[in-house]
This record gives C-alpha cells, sequence and structure tokens, in this order.
C-alpha cells in the first residue's frame, strides 16, 4: 500500500529509511510515535483502520497533526 498512484517504487521516509506507505505513518514512524501514543492508536494496522469507531476518529485527528522533530531516538532501518 503506498502512497503514489505508480507502481513505482515508493518515497522513502526521510528518517527512518523505510518506503513511505501508509502502514510506515500509521504504525511503525519515529516522526509520529508521540501522537500515536498519545491518541491510543492500535499498533496493529488492521485495528487502527477497522470498524471501531473510536479508532477512526482516532486516525483523522492523528492525519491531521503535523509530525514530531525527527526522533533522536528512532534507528533508521529498524521498525
Amino acid at each position: 500500500m503506498f502512497l503514489r498512484e505508480t507502481h513505482e517504487e515508493p518515497n522513502q521516509c526521510r528518517t527512518c529509511k523505510e518506503a513511505l506507505t501508509v502502514k510506515h505513518i500509521l504504525v511503525y514512524c519515529c516522526n509520529y510515535a508521540d501522537t500515536r501514543t498519545a491518541l491510543n492508536i492500535p499498533d496493529y494496522l488492521y485495528e487502527a483502520l477497522g470498524p471501531i469507531y473510536k479508532n477512526t476518529n482516532k486516525i483523522i485527528i492523528f492525519l491531521k497533526t503535523k509530525p514530531n522533530t525527527p526522533n533522536t531516538y528512532c534507528i533508521p532501518g529498524y521498525v
């Protein structure tokens, strides 16, 4: 699930050096870790995007927030 319409290789996350996918942003990206924790977003993509109404609201709020400053504790390539 890449964030582009074409089937080209996806862009890379500037911090984590991983493919920039929906899953990466919602589950793994270090830049969003504090926001995910604050909103109590589930650790699994299925749960985060599943049919539970509370999680849907959390994801909408999450998508409206800006990422944190690059996390100094993030280890590129470690997800």
